[in-house]
């Protein structure tokens, strides 16, 4: 695109509309007197393309733009510019269906200002896009050089260089936008920080309280749903309780009222056999005195005679035990003693070795002072007859000779170990390359057998870590046969004693749903466990019948199974807490172990196992009975005055105070509570054998398991194994191998040949070194004889004092070792003594024992004569016991049937404040049951499910959701913390909140998209910066080619070139440099002003290549420069722009004859006028104008006419 026609109309000195049409395409050149206009035609051309910087057109208003301002007639000023626009390759944006393209420009007097395009109104911004797309930013106006920028040029500092050739890149731009940005980002961030402000200071800490009443208000809705669930639940236990309550106080009424009736009736019948039991005891008193004489008395003292004298044998024989007793500890003394003195004289042993080891020890370092002596006295007389001074006795002739040889024999090693190294070496030269060309095969091979040995090593390791036994799998199978055979033995075992015991099976169904079978503990029998199987028959007559009663927790469960357990067999049960328990009293135990011995009699209960809570049901059974070990104990025990308690002995038989006798022949249930224990003991031998047979299996399982994975192992081991012994094979036979074996073998051979040559070397080398030593010492030995005299003689005193030392500590020693072997023998003497005393002991001891056995038979006559004097006062005293035996009989009668009298009173006493309390109970219970009907009415729908598991009123004790007591306890916090919070909270915080929160999240949002945006733009400045100093590079390099070219063009023989600023880089300023040949000036102060101007010129055309535009206007850029350099101006132009049109403004030959096409101006009348003149163009130029023209040729031709018709249209 280039100029082809200006029209100016009104502006500046142009009053008149003014054709300055047929510019030529490359070079046009203005001239005329000063102050003709010339230069307003090139201000009309920048007010077109729209300048807003007046003061580069020389106005400071656009009024002054007008002719004469508007004072001449003249109101506006407008100017038009056709533009050729054939060539589309330089076509502006938007505009290639458009040949050519005319840009009006119009301002009138107040200000109005008008662009059109092709005759069609247009905005400033698109004039400018139109223009700054083909390179035409007047407002940054590189394509116009100005007379004052060449000036300006030749003062930049190096950043304002760098600014121009950013200028030219077209980076500066950029550094606009990027500085509008950064701008726009400040602002940003203030608007992010006035977010984040406002965030803090006000809608977050308004938000933060309405989340914590949000959450009271959560908490209080929360707690009033759990306070009406907790009540429901409550009200439903406190119905079902009182239900409860009134059913059970009205059972429990009836049943006491029965008891009531049946005690009062008892009363009576005890009352009248108390009674008669009282006139009886008076009879048998009386019959028991008529009886009692005093021959009884007087063998009651013959008696009591005998048993002193039984007594004193008794104690005689005692002592004489105690002295056999401390006899026999005096011999343990002693023989502990003998003990003693055997570890003494061991202990005694050791020091001797001990001492005997330091006196060879002394003998030792006695013949090391002599050895010392015998040296100090060898080099006295190698001092005496001229020996060196190492300590050696030889002379050092002797000396120097064996050197010598030394220095031989090393000799030949070297020459030796240098033929095998050479020989070696030219070996090695040979073999080494055979080895490297079949390395690879041995490689693989190689590789293939280290891989192998990892898996092998791996198999190895999981071998090892198996652990696997072949064994073990055998043993556990015959293990496993044996526990089935054993198992099968006692499960045979444990069914058969099961059958025999299907009597002490108690089976009953659940009476209701959910029933606790733990309140029921079973049969008695099934309950205890007998310590001694002896005492196992008496233990079960004991019990006779109850042995098969069930034992309950209370009265409740046992109607419960009698009502609706659907029992298989009539029982009896025993409730744990209505069961009267009561138990023989500690002193009538007391006495009966007193009469017959107390491992003779034990209270039934104690002589069995059982769980606490069954207690009272043990003592009920068994607490009142006493078991002897024989018949005559037991009766002694029954009927004793002080005792009279019911007793069974270990064979069965029972003696009862009343006076019957049980016994003779085996029970019905003889052999109950043996057979449970067996059956007990044989379920726990069942278990355990279960128990170990599981044990087995599961190792057996393991083993298998085991022994599987160790075949594998063991298979793929033995396969890998085979597999590497083949490699190793190969490997072993492989060329490679061979020849690295010979290699390897060279290479050690050529190590060692060098060790033995740099040995050899060094023992020459010490060889020659200790003979010129010797000799040395040779030479100076007179002159230190004397000295080596003395220190000899020094050295031999100084080892007699140690040798003279050395016995003195040996003779010590062994006289320490003799004392210790005298202090041996002295207890060993001692020792033989001990052991003699051992047999006087013995004497003693067997003269006590035959005392002893006389005492005891002495005290066994003793013994026999107070039996027969006792046996005649017990048969005498057995005449009364029929008296005395019905006399305690009834006495004892008397006792219990008081007792019961008590009882029974205390107990009535009792039943009838239980009845007063049962009925307030029940009372109360109804009331209860009736208020909470009336004031919930959900009751009556839903009590069906009061205490029902899975449903929502289930009661469990212990679980904190089904629990009466626990929920209540929760109720009470609950409502203290409700009525808490009904003071606070906010009722409508909910929608309070969800309003802040959207605020909140609006403003976190727009918050997030300003930050994003942000860093968009951060990464996107940075990106541009990186391209932009990769732009700025490129066009250093370009531009500053150029100008080199240009500057050597505009003054031969010189150069030119831009470089970095002192200790920076490009990108830190750039510094014109020139030189006049080969030697390059320090600084353009050494050049003359017309050479300065050359430069500062050529700099901006370089610049103006990079980027060419397809206009370029020079106004008077030549004036400081003589002709020859203004003719070259237009000869670098010719040859440097040749796509660019240039209108050149120039008062000198030289450069406007260059043109091809010259306008002339004059100012006639006030008027500025226009001529053309057509000049011969170079050849140069008629080439490029035949190859615009060919590109052309298929666009429309060239239009003739002057003044187009839109510009016509705009003048009428």
């Amino acid at each position: 695109m280039f100029i082809s026609e200006i029209i100016i109309d009104g502006f500046k000195s142009y009053a008149q509309r003014t054709v300055v049409s047929d510019f030529d395409p490359f070079f046009n050149a203005i001239t005329g007197l000063n102050g003709s206009g010339k230069s307003n035609i090139l201000d009309a051309i920048c007010f077109v393309l729209g300048i807003s910087n007046l003061s580069q057109v020389r106005a400071s208003t656009l009024q002054e733009l007008i002719y004469k301002q508007g004072q001449a007639g003249v109101t506006k000023a407008t100017v038009s510019i056709v533009f050729n626009n054939e060539d589309k390759d330089q076509s502006p944006i938007g505009y290639e269906q458009h040949d050519t393209i005319t840009v009006t420009r119009q301002i009138a007097i107040g200000g109005k200002n008008k662009y059109m395009i092709n005759g069609h109104n247009a905005q400033q911004s698109r004039v400018a896009n139109l223009f700054q797309s083909v390179q035409l930013n007047v407002n940054n106006p590189h394509f116009l050089i100005m007379q004052g920028r060449i000036t300006k040029v030749l003062n930049m500092k190096p950043p304002e260089i760098l600014s121009m050739i950013e200028e030219a890149a077209g980076t500066r731009m950029f550094e606009s936008k990027k500085t509008a940005a950064l701008k726009t980002m400040t602002k940003k961030d203030k608007k992010v920080q006035e977010i984040q402000t406002l965030l803090d200071e006000d809608i977050t800490p308004t938000l933060e309280k309405l989340r914590k009443e949000r959450t009271s208000y959560l908490e209080f809705q929360k707690t009033k749903a759990e306070i009406d669930l907790l009540t429901r639940f409550l009200v439903a236990w406190s119905y079902q309780r009182a239900e409860q309550t009134l059913s059970a106080s009205t059972d429990a009424l009836t049943t006491a009222e029965e008891r009531v009736k049946e005690l009062r009736t008892q009363v009576r019948t005890l009352e009248g056999d108390r009674d008669n039991t009282q006139q009886n005891i008076s009879l048998q008193q009386k019959r028991r005195d008529a009886e009692m004489n005093s021959a009884l008395r007087t063998m009651e003292e013959q008696v009591g005679n005998l048993s002193k004298v039984v007594v004193k044998a008794k104690a005689e024989y005692d002592n004489k035990v105690h002295a056999i007793e401390e006899e026999e500890a005096a011999r343990k003394a002693h023989l502990a003693q003998i003990e003693e003195t055997q570890k003494s004289l061991e202990d005694k042993a050791g020091e001797i070795d001990a001492a005997r080891a330091a006196v060879e020890s002394g003998q030792t370092a006695l013949q090391a002072a002599q050895d010392g002596v015998a040296e100090s006295e060898k080099r006295c007389m190698a001092a005496s007859v001229g020996a060196s001074s190492d300590g050696t006795s030889l002379t050092f002739a002797e000396q120097i000779k064996e050197l010598q040889s030394v220095i031989s024999t090393a000799s030949t090693q070297m020459k030796q170990a240098e033929m095998t190294i050479s020989h070696a070496t030219s070996e090695l030269k040979t073999k080494k390359p055979n080895a490297k060309k079949s390395e690879s095969e041995y490689k693989r091979l190689q590789r293939d057998v280290n891989a192998l040995e990892t898996d092998l090593k791996a198999i190895e390791e999981h071998v090892a870590k198996l652990a696997f036994d072949e064994g073990e799998e055998a043993k556990l199978h015959e293990q496993k046969q044996a526990l089935d055979r054993e198992y099968l033995a006692a499960k045979d075992q444990v069914d058969t004693l099961s059958a025999r015991l299907s009597r002490l099976t108690f089976e009953y169904k659940d009476p209701e749903p959910g029933f606790d079978r733990s309140q029921v503990h079973g049969l008695v029998a099934e309950l205890i466990d007998v310590a001694d199987a002896s005492t196992g028959t008496a233990l079960e007559i004991t019990a006779g019948g109850k042995l098969y009663n069930v034992v309950v927790k209370d009265e409740v469960v046992g109607k419960k199974l009698l009502s609706k357990g659907q029992l298989k067999r009539r029982v009896t049960i025993i409730p744990l807490n209505k069961i009267a328990a009561r138990s023989l009293k500690d002193d009538v135990v007391r006495r009966a172990k007193q009469e017959v011995g107390e491992e003779n009699v034990d209270v039934a209960l104690s002589l069995i196992g059982y769980p606490a809570e069954v207690a009272a049901a043990m003592e009920y059974v068994f607490g009142r009975t006493l078991v002897c070990r024989t018949l005559d104990m037991a009766k002694k025990v029954t009927f004793h005055d002080k005792i009279r308690a019911r007793t069974v002995t270990l064979d069965g038989d029972v003696f009862d105070p009343s006076g019957t006798l049980t016994g003779g022949a085996k029970a019905s249930s003889s052999g109950v509570l043996l057979a449970l224990q067996s059956l007990s003991k044989a379920r726990r031998h069942l278990t355990r054998v279960e128990t170990e047979l599981s044990r087995v299996n599961k190792a057996l399982a393991a083993a298998s398991d085991a022994a599987a994975r160790y075949q594998r192992l063991i298979s793929n081991r033995d396969m890998k194994a085979s597999e590497l012994e083949v490699l190793r094979v190969k490997l072993d036979s492989n060329v490679h191998y061979k020849a690295v074996s010979e290699v390897k073998e060279l290479e050690e051979t050529i190590a060692s040949s060098k060790e033995q040559l740099t040995a050899s070397k060094k023992q020459k080398q010490d060889a020659e070194k200790k003979i010129k030593q010797l000799e040395k010492e040779q030479a100076s030995y007179a002159d230190k004889r004397d000295e080596q005299m003395r220190k000899a003689e020094e050295m031999r005193a100084a080892a007699k004092e140690a040798l003279k030392a050395a016995k003195a500590e040996v003779q010590r020693l062994q006289q320490a070792h003799e004392e210790q072997v005298l202090e041996r023998d002295a207890l060993a003497g001692e020792l033989k003594t001990m052991q003699r005393q051992t047999d006087k002991f013995a004497e003693t001891l067997e003269k006590l024992a035959q005392e002893k056995e006389t005492l005891a038979a002495t005290l066994a006559s003793k013994k026999r004569d107070f039996e027969q004097a006792d046996d005649q006062l017990t048969r005498k005293k057995e005449k009364l016991t029929a008296v005395d035996a019905k006399l305690r009989e009834l006495k004892t009668h008397l006792k219990e049937v008081q007792a019961e009298l008590d009882a029974n009173a205390l107990e009535l006493k009792k039943l009838s404040h239980d009845k007063d309390k049962l009925a307030r109970e029940k009372k109360e219970a109804a009331a209860t049951v009736m208020a909470l009907v009336r004031q919930h009415e959900w009751i009556e729908s839903e009590k069906q499910y009061f205490g029902q598991k899975d449903t929502a009123f289930e009661f469990r004790e212990g679980d904190p959701n089904r629990d009466p007591s626990l929920c209540k306890k929760r109720l009470a916090q609950l409502q203290a913390s409700q009525d808490k919070l009904s003071k606070n909270v906010n009722m409508k915080v909910m929608a309070m909140f969800d309003k802040a929160e959207k605020e909140y999240n609006d403003l976190i949002k727009k918050k997030q998209i300003v930050e994003q945006d942000k860093s968009k733009i951060e990464q996107a400045i940075e990106e541009l910066d990186q391209k932009k100093n990769e732009a700025l590079r490129k066009a250093y390099v370009q531009v500053n080619d150029r100008f080199g070219s240009i500057f050597s063009t505009l003054l031969p023989g010189t150069q030119a070139k831009l470089v970095p600023a002192e200790g920076g880089d490009v990108l830190s300023g750039l510094e014109v440099k020139v030189a006049f040949g080969q030697v390059w000036k320090e600084s353009l102060t050494e050049l003359s002003g017309g050479q300065r101007s050359l430069v500062a010129l050529s700099l901006i055309l370089s610049l103006l290549l990079f980027k060419p535009a397809p206009l370029y206007i020079l106004d008077e850029v030549d004036a400081a420069l003589d002709l020859s350099h203004t003719q070259n101006i237009g000869q670098m132009l010719r040859m440097h722009f040749k796509k660019s049109q240039f209108v050149v403004v120039s008062l000198k030959d030289g450069m406007f004859n260059n043109a091809n096409v010259l306008f002339k101006t004059k100012f006639i009348d006030g008027v500025s006028t226009v001529r053309r003149f057509a000049q011969a163009p170079s050849a140069t130029e008629k080439e490029n104008s035949s190859g615009r023209k060919a590109a052309n040729t298929s666009k429309k031709p060239k239009r003739a006419a002057k003044v187009p018709a839109a510009l016509a249209a705009q003048r009428s």
